[in-house]
């Protein structure tokens, strides 16, 4: 088809007789039908079913930091003032670049500390799983014609999700997701699309690992790499950043020191306030 012909084809398309889409009034006659806003993890968690990500540059501890959230929610514990639960949630944990062991280490590092109790420790093994994806990945590429296709991965994934059922699951990282040129925002909006998708298919809430660029400039937002779609497809955005020396010398904290303290703030909350910077601090414990 030549190009003429093509245009004209396409004009024909773009021409033909559409279906008006459905409308909907903004405002019920009874206020009380409108349906409750839904968090994984209490007011200010994660939004569901809806996109959020943790972000931070490498070594921040950010798999560490979904690892002890997913513990929490799974025994129905409160994670300092992030998360308060009000029961139990299933929770899927999917990571590429650690191996299942590594996870599991981590796990029996924290659990002491967030959930030590027998029936705490079974409510954990009962509600979280974990599941390696690194022979899964990519769960997109990007085919000869430039359009994002869909692999056999993503559909293993996807059955996985409808088998556990999980309220939120956790995505270790989004660089693995895909084949796209991250900074495209053409590409990344079909990648997020269906993730987002996914998430409102199986009604869970999914928070993506991200890295940030490199600089380390502007806002936690304005730091997340790659393309601005992946900022404005999340809802929630957590992001982690090591102490700086100005902050060890601020708070009195020794500088042999500093690298245990990570600073936690809200980036983005669409439904919600934004919550007041927090310090978390690594404890190491041999295992």
């Amino acid at each position: 088809m030549d190009g003429e012909a093509e245009f004209i084809a396409g004009w024909a398309r773009a021409t033909a007789p559409a279906v008006a889409l459905v409308t909907a009034q903004p405002l019920l006659d009874d206020e009380t039908e409108l349906p409750v806003r839904r968090w994984v993890g209490g007011h200010g968690g994660f939004p569901r079913p809806k996109l959020a990500v943790i972000s931070g540059p490498p070594g921040v501890s950010k798999t560490t930091l979904a690892l002890e959230m997913a513990i929490c929610l799974a025994s129905g514990q409160a994670f300092g003032d992030m998360l308060s639960p009000d029961e139990p949630c299933r929770v899927l944990l999917g990571v590429i670049e650690d191996e299942i062991d590594e996870i599991r280490r981590r796990a029996h590092a924290a659990v002491s500390s967030l959930a030590d109790a027998p029936y705490l420790r079974a409510m954990v093994n009962k509600n979280l799983a974990i599941v390696d994806l690194s022979d899964c990945v990519p769960f997109f590429v990007v085919s000869p014609d430039g359009t994002v296709v869909e692999t056999a991965g993503f559909a293993a994934y996807e059955a996985t999700v409808a088998a556990f059922k999980p309220d939120l699951t956790f995505l270790d990282p989004l660089v693995e997701l895909h084949t796209a040129e991250e900074n495209s925002n053409s590409l990344m909006r079909p990648v997020l699309k269906r993730l987002r998708s996914l998430a409102s298919a199986y009604d869970c809430a999914s928070c993506l690992i991200h890295h940030e660029a490199k600089s380390g400039d502007g806002s936690p937002l304005q730091r997340l790499r790659g393309a601005g779609s992946i900022g404005g497809a999340i809802r929630n955005l957590i992001s982690m950043r090591p102490m700086t020396a100005d902050e060890a010398k601020e708070y009195s904290v020794a500088e042999d020191l500093a690298d245990l303290y990570v600073k936690v703030e809200t980036g983005k909350q669409q439904y919600a306030r934004k919550a007041k910077p927090r310090w978390l601090v690594v404890e190491e414990r041999d295992l």
